[in-house]
């Protein structure tokens, strides 16, 4: 079974991704011709014995089992080339030939074995090997019939028949074996020509077919960046549109913001001269003290939208943060639907430095998020606020950040939370996950900026389905606010001739009013060509000059230049509610004493008028 199993293991196979030439043919045939030799050249043997046996023929015998051994030698051998196993194969055939045409005569050896050798000869060597072994047939029927003679029984026959009659069996068999070999050697050369022009067909179809799948892949990757280069482009122009939209929005924030300072610049104004009628205690009183602190609110409300718009520079000042969270409550608190309840937790009287519309927009944006995120199923919203003490072992991830006291601002919601894939894109500009409309995607982006700029850190933590908490940690100045009540000051009063020009008559009224209470005699104009007119007929009737800035035919800073020219040491006050024109650096550079933003109140106004009157 041993045995069997090794043959069937040993027995040579192509399979059809085997290259296919002749040359492979060829080393197949070796290899099955060595093993069918060494398969059956035992069965001719054991059929022969009897015979040479009774006729001692023992060398023959030993000729046989030499021969097996050898082609049993080569097929065991682990250096087993093909073209060595066929030149021993014929060597053995040969010389079996040659024994067999010695021993047994031409008549009983036949002419098949010649025939065959050259056919063999044909199919491992071609054309050439046909010729050769035909050639070398005839060499050998022709040395073997001059070496032999009349005695030796085998051949007898042959040396009693005339030469012309062997010389004519050569002839014939020499042709017969030329005819054999050469056809099979001529089908096998045109067979290899065949199988080499298939074979390179093959190859060149081969390098076509790598050449077609690099360039398929090469479109691919090319349509793939096409996708993404479209991607990007539609992100892009999203980006532009909302930067666009971000714009015009600032374009009509500044507008709004100029008319809206100027109506509470009356409502704040009037409201102070009312409080200076209105009688200690009383209820009038109480009312207008609430109409000036919505007043301020609103101014400050502008001024936020300002900030957002990037038209407002940032004021930073100590700030007791406590102040701006129970204010942004009470506005958050009427936003928010009665299903979403509202704790709060402050326990700091500590102070940063900060613009407190900024801190307002920070808080704000993180309750809005909340609250937006609590929307459909209602919740918590929880805003703490408490002091902390950040150690080096805490802020070892987040380098820049300085130890020491911070005030830490925590915004809690029970909302649908944040997921673990877009958690680290939530600052990024633009990005946001409402629905187009609901969102411009830069609250956070803002509130990052706005944290980082105060040297502060922001962390988020969220779990999908129970809620986000951002923690803000501010650090805190040595400044004790704790007490927002001062002692009441004397307004800065003066005595002085001024020239106040406004365009709205009401304002003119009340900046009259204003400055007259303050003890300033005061000549007012809503005409910048008037005032410019009454200043040229009596320029050194006026010790000061307060102007609005956005008004028709010539705006205040012109109408400071012409007054200027006609007095250059007159001190003028430049006042506007909003301006994309001028600011405080511009007006300082053109002479100008104060700058000053609507609306505006007594003791501002007071002491500004006080400062540039003293500058005079």
């Amino acid at each position: 079974m041993n045995i069997l199993s090794w043959f069937i293991s040993s027995w040579p196979r192509m399979s059809v991704d085997d290259p296919v030439d002749l040359e492979s043919w060829r080393i197949w045939f070796s290899k099955i011709a060595v093993i069918l030799g060494v398969i059956f050249l035992p069965v001719g043997i054991a059929v022969s014995f009897p015979v040479f046996i009774a006729d001692q023929d023992h060398l023959l015998i030993i000729f046989d089992i030499c021969v097996w051994l050898i082609l049993t030698t080569r097929l065991f051998s682990k250096a087993n080339s093909y073209k060595l196993n066929t030149y021993i194969f014929f060597i053995l055939l040969y010389t079996m030939m040659i024994y067999f045409f010695i021993e047994l005569g031409p008549t009983h050896a036949r002419s098949a074995w010649l025939i065959t050798c050259a056919v063999i000869a044909a199919l491992m060597f071609g054309i050439r090997g046909a010729i050769i072994s035909t050639v070398l047939n005839i060499i050998i029927l022709i040395t073997l019939y001059w070496m032999l003679g009349p005695e030796n029984d085998a051949w007898a026959a042959e040396y009693s028949a005339s030469f012309s009659k062997w010389l004519m069996f050569i002839v014939n068999v020499s042709l017969l074996t030329l005819a054999s070999s050469l056809s099979v050697g001529f089908m096998l050369n045109r067979l290899d020509r065949s199988l080499k022009h298939e074979r390179a067909v093959q190859q060149r179809l081969a390098e076509e077919s790598e050449k077609l799948r690099a360039a398929n892949i090469s479109l691919g990757q090319e349509i793939e960046q096409r996708k993404q280069a479209e991607k990007e482009r539609s992100r892009l122009e999203d980006q532009l549109g909302r930067a666009q939209k971000m714009e015009a929005i600032g374009t009509l924030a500044g507008g709004i913001a100029h008319d809206f300072n100027n109506i509470l610049m009356a409502i704040i104004g009037f409201t102070e001269l009312a409080l200076m009628d209105a009688g200690k205690g009383t209820n009038q009183e109480k009312h207008l003290h609430a109409v000036r602190k919505a007043g301020s609110r609103a101014k400050d409300l502008v001024k936020q939208i300002l900030t957002f718009s990037r038209y407002s520079e940032q004021e930073l000042r100590p700030l007791q943060l406590k102040t701006v969270v129970n204010e942004v409550m009470k506005l958050i608190r009427a936003t928010l639907p009665s299903t979403i309840q509202i704790k709060q937790d402050i326990r700091s009287d500590s102070t940063i430095l900060a613009d407190p519309v900024q801190v307002h927009q920070v808080l704000m944006n993180l309750c809005t998020n909340a609250g937006h995120a609590m929307m459909k199923d209602g919740g918590i919203l929880d805003v703490s606020l408490g002091d902390v003490e950040l150690d080096i072992a805490f802020l070892k991830d987040h380098p820049g950040i300085i130890p020491g006291r911070y005030m830490k601002l925590t915004v809690r919601d029970t909302g649908h939370g944040i997921s673990p894939e877009i958690l680290d894109r939530i600052y990024d500009p633009y990005f946001t996950t409402k629905p187009h409309g609901e969102g411009t995607g830069l609250g956070l982006s803002v509130v990052h900026g706005i944290v980082k700029s105060y040297k502060g850190l922001i962390m988020v933590m969220s779990e999908p389905g129970k809620g986000t908490t951002f923690d803000i940690f501010l650090p805190v100045m040595g400044i004790d606010l704790t007490s927002d009540e001062r002692p009441d000051e004397p307004l800065p009063s003066g005595k002085g001739h001024i020239l106040f020009v406004d365009d709205e008559p009401a304002l003119a009224e009340v900046g009259t009013y204003m400055l007259e209470t303050l003890g300033y005699e005061v000549a007012a104009k809503t005409s910048s060509v008037e005032a410019l007119e009454l200043f040229k007929a009596q320029p050194e009737k006026f010790d000061l000059v307060v102007t609005d800035m956005t008004m028709p035919v010539m705006t205040g800073e012109t109408l400071a230049g012409e007054i200027m020219k006609v007095r250059a040491d007159i001190p003028v006050i430049l006042c506007t509610g909003f301006s994309h024109q001028i600011n405080k650096q511009k007006a300082m550079q053109l002479g100008i004493r104060a700058f000053i933003m609507k609306p505006f109140v007594l003791r501002d106004i007071g002491i500004a008028v006080r400062e540039a009157l003293g500058k005079h």
